[in-house]
């Protein structure tokens, strides 16, 4: 009786200790199912649908366990994005293949990847931006202001579900002095702190990138009429340009140069401006 018992859960055992091999052949195939017989030049491998013979010279790899290949996706340190398709790993490495049957293989030392999950990584490596250039207005609105210097401190971030765009925030200062050289005009000034979020979008050309810009905000005005009275409000506004982004260290330090459209809106008053400027950034 107990023999029998035995017999029985051998038998309910057997089909899953058997099904536990992936063999993974040169060529891109991969072969699910339990080696029942092998020598020094073939192995006999039994999958659901048949028992076939293979030789050793045709196999790349043979991984024992039951281990479906997964899609992965790896941020590395230096910022790439890669995913595939796990087919081994260890304490040191992780192989993957671009396509499940693709018998093309890459290796990654795991000392080389910041993270590794089975969601896809969306990270946003955020940047500290610091500008200066050259603010000159086309329509003062009737200040009576002329050209000034600009001054900008700001950060980007990834947007999340568009590949290479980035969302920018800065804040500006411009102190804008008068074009009179007659007293008490020559006193007038206008200042302007505009604080701004914008869109970019990278298309990399050769060396560079040419990154598209459009966005809005607020901006904090202080006016001094030149005869002991200041005017403060706060305008809305619209910016819109373009820049050539010069990456000097690989994903951590840019140079970038800007071309920029700005409109001043208080009430039924619009300043029409440019500002081209020079930046620095460096990516966290």
């Amino acid at each position: 009786m107990k023999t029998r018992i035995l017999l029985v859960l051998v038998f309910l055992v057997l089909p899953l200790a058997v099904s536990a091999e992936i063999v993974y052949l040169k060529d891109g195939q991969v072969v699910n199912g339990a080696i029942i017989n092998e020598d020094a030049a073939t192995i006999t491998i039994k999958t659901k649908y048949e028992t076939k013979k293979i030789a050793r010279s045709r196999i790349k790899r043979i991984l024992f366990g039951e281990r479906q290949m997964e899609k992965q996706y790896i941020l590395m340190k230096n910022g790439d994005l890669i995913e595939g398709y796990l087919v081994d790993q260890d304490a040191k490495k992780v192989i993957l293949r671009d396509q499940e049957n693709s018998k093309k293989e890459r290796t990654i030392l795991k000392s080389d990847i910041s993270q590794m999950s089975r969601d896809r990584i969306r990270p946003l490596f955020p940047d500290l931006t610091v500008r200066v250039g050259f603010y000159y207005p086309f329509d003062t609105g009737g200040s009576k202001t002329s050209y000034s210097a600009y001054y900008g401190i700001g950060s980007a971030i990834n947007f999340p579900w568009v590949s290479e765009m980035r969302v920018y925030f800065e804040g500006g200062f411009i102190l804008s002095p008068s074009t009179s050289s007659v007293p008490p005009y020559n006193e007038v000034s206008l200042m302007m702190i505009p604080v701004t979020a914008s869109f970019t979008y990278r298309i990399p050309i050769s060396f560079l990138e040419v990154v598209p810009k459009l966005g809005g905000g607020f901006s904090v005005t202080i006016f001094d009429n030149g005869q002991g009275e200041t005017f403060t409000g706060t305008d809305g506004l619209i910016i819109g340009g373009v820049g050539a982004v010069f990456p000097i260290v690989s994903r951590t330090f840019y140079l970038s140069i800007w071309a920029e459209y700005f409109l001043f809106i208080e009430n039924s008053t619009m300043i029409h401006s440019t500002i081209l400027s020079g930046s620095v950034a460096y990516r966290f």
